[in-house]
């Protein structure tokens, strides 16, 4: 549960602001004193900006302690719990291999609708995003926090791939719910598809690429076997 008291104040901030709804800026030198590490992934001239960060464990779950669920009013879920079974494997890699986590985990998608980056002495640094929104990657972020609240989790160890597209404010009730519905579309993965990469089928995949096919059909040459390992080889 989160409390929150709106006086007329903050009403008006709303009123005035050009997204219709109240300004979210995090200031990440707040939570890091250097800043965020990045590379630029965008053209430089483009009316869009991307960008590639890896932010640590502890400050994501420092900036979701702080602003909490407006982080995910671009998303299409909240929290789900640690019941669910993807949840469980998150929280389980954070208790049990924290150092694996950014091997694990596929990171987090956020937008914002500007973004400040200056260039040093150890490379490009995000400072700050203006209106930032995780729209995938939720249940990692509150994951961390709910590791590190409930089990005394230690998040030193753990970094997150993060990707953040900046959208001009005219377009962002446009884009950002597009980006939204990408993110966290993809195919369906089964159970069997990740038993394909088993030692056992990698084998029988093998053999049947070495083994000749008898003839049929009073063919004159001898084919090949094809064992279809991963759904829709060829």
């Amino acid at each position: 549960m989160e409390i929150h008291i709106w006086d007329i104040a903050r009403f008006q901030r709303v009123a005035e602001s050009a997204l219709k709804r109240e300004e979210l800026e995090v200031d990440f030198r707040e939570f890091s004193d250097s800043g965020i590490p990045c590379v630029e992934a965008s053209e430089k001239e483009g009316e869009f900006k991307a960008f590639l960060c890896v932010i640590p464990g502890v400050v994501l779950a420092d900036i979701y302690d702080r602003f909490g669920s407006r982080l995910l009013e671009g998303n299409v879920r909240s929290f789900l719990s640690t019941r669910g079974k993807v949840n469980k494997s998150i929280r389980s890699t954070i208790l049990t291999e924290p150092e694996m986590f950014f091997a694990y985990n596929n990171g987090i998608a956020t937008t914002a609708t500007d973004a400040h980056v200056q260039l040093g002495g150890h490379g490009l640094r995000l400072l700050g995003a203006k209106y930032l929104q995780i729209v995938n990657g939720g249940q990692t972020t509150a994951s961390l926090s709910a590791a590190r609240r409930r089990d005394r989790a230690d998040l030193e160890h753990i970094y997150v791939q993060m990707k953040l597209s900046v959208i001009a404010p005219e377009r962002a009730d446009e884009v950002i719910p597009r980006i939204a519905y990408c993110a966290n579309s993809q195919n369906k993965v089964s159970e069997a598809d990740f038993f394909s990469n088993h030692p056992f089928h990698v084998r029988i995949e093998d053999m049947s690429r070495r083994m000749w096919a008898p003839a049929t059909g009073g063919a004159q040459h001898e084919t090949h076997w094809f064992y279809e390992r991963a759904r829709g080889s060829s």
